[in-house]
């Protein structure tokens, strides 16, 4: 299984790991819906939530609202980070498109200094503010999309 469809409601803080024996790790609470290659995984709690996923990852599509997010040793082809409210998003140790879709929110995207990356604006009314130098050769995208909505990269 190398896609993944992840939706968390209630959390307040949701880490999201790769693991590198290609196991799934999640609370003993959630919904898992899982065929040959894909995984829904639906999680309702208050508070804090630890997930882990194969770190060599094709899709991963994370749903949340004002969280959060910690991102450690993920490789994937696309990461679609579907937000509502604020965010604040943690990265590190992770390669690939990065794709933020907010509405009428604000995220902060924290990267590691040495991180490598380009960026692309799609949508309406959207501000993205960036404090970092950009690679235009780089193969690590972070893609912002959205509609009246604030992206800061830091």
């Amino acid at each position: 299984m190398k896609d993944f469809d992840i939706h968390v409601k209630g959390a307040t803080k949701v880490t999201l790991f790769g693991t590198d024996n290609d196991t799934i790790c999640v609370p003993s609470f959630a919904k898992i819906d899982t065929d040959r290659s894909k995984g829904d995984i639906d999680i309702n709690v208050e508070g804090e939530v630890c997930l882990g996923i194969p770190s060599d990852s094709e899709h991963i599509e994370l749903g949340v609202k004002d969280a959060k997010i910690i991102l450690t040793n993920l490789h994937f082809e696309n990461l679609e980070i579907d937000a509502k409210g604020s965010v604040t998003i943690d990265a590190d140790d992770i390669s690939g498109k990065l794709d933020i879709n907010l509405a009428d929110s604000v995220a902060d995207l924290n990267l590691p200094s040495d991180f490598s990356f380009r960026t692309k604006t799609e949508g309406k009314n959207n501000r993205l503010n960036n404090d970092r130098t950009e690679d235009q050769a780089s193969a690590n995208i972070i893609e912002f999309n959205g509609k009246n909505s604030v992206l800061n990269i830091r």
